[in-house]
């Protein structure tokens, strides 16, 4: 393996990394988020009942 391959394993692997963190950060803000599911569910259907 030569000093570009290397390199390039190296960038893929840290580009997965702040990807997977991304990930995992927006799943726990949603999760965290004060809101609970259900009025925004209400919400919807309301919206969807006033276009038709």
């Amino acid at each position: 393996m030569n000093k570009t391959e290397k390199l390039q394993r190296i960038i893929l692997i840290l580009l997965g990394a702040l990807a997977s963190g991304y990930f995992m950060y927006s799943g726990f803000s949603m999760l965290m988020h004060d809101e609970s599911g259900e009025v925004n569910a209400t919400q919807g259907v309301k919206q969807l009942e006033g276009e038709f």
